[in-house]
């Protein structure tokens, strides 16, 4: 694994969903890529 991209929008799970992260890419060495999103989606 080279490349992790991780999306967050702030919450709580998405904090721990970053630990996880981190720790993978340190793991294993990989490039950690981290995608923040806010706002709403619009539901069609």
């Amino acid at each position: 694994m080279r490349h992790i991209l991780l999306a967050t929008d702030g919450s709580e799970s998405a904090r721990r969903a970053s630990e996880i992260a981190a720790n993978l890419a340190r793991t294993t060495g990989s490039r950690l890529f981290i995608l923040t999103v806010e706002g709403s989606v619009l539901r069609i």
